[in-house]
């Protein structure tokens, strides 16, 4: 029951049936297109690691979410 409720919720949001790996594919080759770039898959260094946590935090708090 709960995987059909995610599946209709996923497609009333989207209107699409895509996976998650055709989604990430498909803002790989958006910004590879875009920007004119061939992008090239690495590992998270600690200090964009801890730069993501930082925004994260900040656009998740209410003060962010409030001035929108």
């Amino acid at each position: 029951m709960r995987d059909k409720m995610i599946s209709d919720f996923k497609e009333r949001v989207t209107g699409l049936d895509l996976t998650s790996d055709e989604v990430r594919q498909a803002l790989k080759n958006g910004f590879s297109e875009v920007f004119d770039a061939d992008l090239v898959e690495s590992e998270v260094k600690n200090d964009e690691r801890l730069l993501a946590e930082e925004k994260a935090k900040r656009y998740a708090s209410i003060d962010w979410i409030d001035r929108i």
